[in-house]
Order: structure tokens, then C-alpha cells, then sequence
């Protein structure tokens, strides 16, 4: 068993940075090369971190290194497939960044390489290491709400001054703006119901942000496997809000809403007037700032020690989770272009 995983940081925007300090934080890893085709990028994110690492041009020459057991990948999402299925046929353990794939063609082809070279293969839905989302899953699971029969998660993020809208907003290197951002959304609804998602029904419109290539705004209605029902909202480009994030569970004997739960055991909980029926956690609501609201360097460390050790995941999204999102998000995008009600799972073709 290493000591230590040697990683290839393969793309060094604004993500790479919280990948890098989570290899750092995590004491398991060391970072051995960097690949962007700007190496001023690149030698940027190694100066910032103190990494002494390697500078690579092409991603192909970092694969070949014998000295690096794992990469994150940390390009833009049209190329997240194509690098999975490469850094998978060259043995090394992946870290892709969300969303997974753009198409259930290139799903195929990533899990079909990930099996065949036996790799790991985690993506980057880093909220599920939120602590208020772990207390929500284990209040879901010890049966403390009952059973939840609605939950709803909204996104709004005013992302016109984020370096990365200059190709966020185009068809061709990101084929769904929603996918792209309300995937956490769905990763998290996913993962707290336990819940396999069978049909979408969804709205779509660039109203905000006409420069938008795909969606500028989404609601989409999802159904579960054991009936319960689920709503995502992304409104990306331009809102005249602040970034909030919203995560609500509903269910038979209680509500989690935010951070604030209130059960069916608390006095009057149903009379609006009783406010102090209810339990406040801290302010942990993500904020698309490093800590305990955006755990980053939670996932990557947990990765580090899947990579190096095995056995269980330990809460990452594995690569099947990871197409799982990926339909239930390509089918709001589907029942939107085509006015229906989408069946899942999805076509290869989709």
C-alpha cells in the first residue's frame, strides 16, 4: 500500500485551486504535475499553492507518467469525457469535476473504459460533504422525517462576472448550462431519498440572458421511484440576487428546510405562530466560499484515501451516481425541447 497518492492536476482554473489545497490538507497525496496549455496557469496554481510540481503542455504526456497514480480533471465539461476515458485507459485514478459527461453517449463510453481498466472514479459533488446536508441524510435515513414524499433544491447563481461565463454560455464547450450547475441540485436529491429519478417534466428559457446558448433558466419537476416527488430551479446568467443556495426536505413526520427542522414530536408545530418550534443548525447553507459550507477539501481528501486504500466510496459520487444525474438532468432538458414528460433511464442516443 502507498503512503502517499501522486496526482496530475490536469486544467488549472479557478477549481483546480480547491483541489489542490485538498491534496495538501489531506497529508496522503502529493501533486507531481500540472497540465494546462497556459503555462502561466499553470506555473500560477503551483506558485499560489507551493506545490513542486512538474509543467505539462498536453494532458497525453502527463498520462503517460509512470510517477502519477490519479488526476483530477478540472477542464471545461466538453472535454470531461474524453479525458476520463483516456486517464482510465492509462490506469490512473480519476477525480473528474461535475458534471460527468454532456451526452449518454459519451456515459457509455466513460463507464465502459472505467470498468475495463478498473480504475476509481469519483466526480465532483463536493455538497454531499456539507455537514448540514449529512445531518439532513441521516435524519432521512434513521426515519426521523417518516417518509418523504417532496423535496425541492433552488440554485441561483449570478455567474456574469465569473471568469469561466466566457464559455460557460456556449453550446460548444458546455452543452447544458443547467446540467452544468442545477447537477448538484439533483446529485443532492438523489442521494438524500435514496432514490432512483423515472420521469422529468421541465420548462426552459434564456428570458435573463439572451447570449446564453442553452438554459438560462430551469424549473424542473422530477418523480421518484417510490412516488415521492422533486423540483430543481437554476437561474444562472444574470439575476439581480445574491448567490443563495435552497435545500428542502418533506416528509411524513418532519421538514427540513434550510437549516431549520421542525418534527411532528415539537408542541404545535403546525400553528404559525410558534417560531420557536423548531431546531436551527449553523449557517453551514453553501456559499460558494472554501470551509465547511463548500467542503472541497472534504471530498478530495475522502478521494485520496479511496484511491490509496479501496473498499467503500465513503459518500463520493461514483461514476454510476454520476450518469444517474446526468439523465435526470439531459431529460429536463429533453422535456423541455420537445413539450413531454420524459421517461428515465434515457437512450444511449440522448
Amino acid at each position: 500500500m502507498k503512503d502517499k497518492l501522486r496526482v496530475g492536476i490536469i486544467g488549472a482554473g479557478w477549481i483546480a485551486n480547491h483541489h489542490a489545497e485538498g491534496y495538501l490538507k489531506s497529508g496522503r497525496a502529493r501533486v507531481v504535475a500540472v497540465c494546462d496549455q497556459s503555462e502561466q496557469q499553470a506555473l500560477g496554481l503551483m506558485e499560489r499553492h507551493g506545490l513542486k510540481s512538474r509543467y505539462c503542455a498536453d494532458y497525453r504526456s502527463l498520462l503517460e507518467q509512470e510517477d502519477i497514480d490519479a488526476v483530477s480533471i478540472c477542464v471545461p465539461n466538453k472535454f470531461h469525457s474524453e479525458l476520463t476515458v483516456a486517464a482510465a485507459r492509462a490506469g490512473k485514478h480519476i477525480l473528474c469535476e461535475k458534471p460527468f459527461v454532456t451526452s449518454m453517449k459519451e456515459a457509455k463510453q466513460s463507464l465502459a473504459a472505467i470498468q475495463e481498466f478498473g480504475v476509481r472514479c469519483a466526480v465532483g459533488f463536493h455538497r454531499r460533504f456539507n455537514p448540514l446536508y449529512r445531518e439532513m441524510k441521516r435524519r432521512v435515513d434513521d426515519g426521523s422525517l417518516g417518509d418523504v414524499f417532496f423535496c425541492q433544491c433552488d440554485y441561483i447563481h449570478n455567474q456574469m462576472h465569473l471568469p469561466i461565463i466566457a464559455w460557460q454560455l456556449k453550446k460548444e464547450f458546455n452543452p447544458s448550462l443547467f446540467h452544468a450547475g442545477a447537477s448538484h441540485c439533483v446529485d443532492l436529491l438523489r442521494w438524500l431519498t435514496g432514490e432512483e429519478i423515472m420521469e422529468c417534466t421541465a420548462f426552459v428559457s434564456t428570458k435573463s440572458c439572451p447570449a446564453c446558448e442553452t438554459e438560462a433558466e430551469t424549473v424542473a419537476l422530477y418523480r421518484f421511484a417510490n412516488g415521492a416527488l422533486g423540483k430543481v430551479m437554476r437561474i444562472a446568467p444574470t439575476p439581480i440576487a445574491g448567490f443563495e443556495f435552497h435545500l428542502e426536505v418533506y416528509g411524513t413526520k418532519g421538514t427540513f428546510r434550510d437549516r431549520e427542522l421542525r418534527l411532528d414530536s415539537f408542541p404545535s408545530y403546525w400553528e404559525p405562530r410558534c417560531r420557536g418550534e423548531v431546531v436551527t443548525y449553523p449557517d453551514w447553507v453553501p456559499n460558494n466560499s472554501p470551509g465547511p459550507t463548500e467542503p472541497w477539501d472534504v471530498e478530495v481528501g475522502r478521494f485520496v484515501e479511496w484511491a490509496l486504500d479501496g473498499g467503500d466510496a465513503g459518500g463520493l459520487c461514483t461514476a454510476v451516481e454520476a450518469v444517474r444525474v446526468a439523465e435526470a438532468c439531459w431529460a429536463a432538458v429533453i422535456s423541455s425541447r420537445e413539450k413531454r414528460v420524459v421517461s428515465l433511464p434515457l437512450a444511449e442516443n440522448t
